[in-house]
Formats: structure tokens, sequence, C-alpha cells
């Protein structure tokens, strides 16, 4: 009777572990989508900044003594840039 009770537990424990196991991938996934998420809401925030700043006619290329950004596929590449060096940049892999 012992031994019958001891394969049951043993074979509980390792469907446990498998369960255990799965959910613990399905996390990984989870903070991971939510790391990227935060990433891209910081990224259109400061998209966001940017284009009200040359929708006032206040943007400047290169520094802030450089020429008035007039075109506005312009003030897109230059969002999108300060945007990327701006962000949090995600934890590279060892």
């Amino acid at each position: 009777m012992k031994k019958d009770m001891k394969k049951k537990v043993v074979k509980h424990l390792k469907d446990d572990m498998k369960m255990f196991a799965h959910e613990k991938a399905e996390d990984k996934k989870l903070v991971k989508k939510l790391k990227k998420a935060d990433r891209v809401k910081k990224e259109e925030e400061i998209i966001a900044d940017d284009m009200e700043r040359y929708a006032k006619g206040k943007m400047h290329s290169g520094s802030k003594k450089g020429p008035i950004v007039k075109n506005p596929k312009q003030a897109i590449a230059i969002s999108l840039s300060v945007a990327k060096k701006k962000a949090p940049k995600a934890k590279k892999r060892k």
C-alpha cells in the first residue's frame, strides 16, 4: 500500500513541476510584453511632444541654434530619432 501511495505522490509532483514550468514560461512572456509596451508608450509620448514643438514652430534641426524645421516629414524623422535615443533600452541577454 505504501509503495502505491509513494508512486502516486511522485507522479503528482512531477505533473505539478511540468505545470509550474509552463506557467513560468508564460510569465516570462508576459513580463517581456509589458516591458516592451512601457518602452513603446514612452516613445509615443516623446514623439507627441516633439510634434507639438513642430506645430508651434519651435523645432530646430540639429541644435537650438539650427534652422527651424518646416517640413513635416523632417519633423517626424527627428522625433523618431530622439525617441529612439531617449526611450528606456531593453536589457541585453548574456
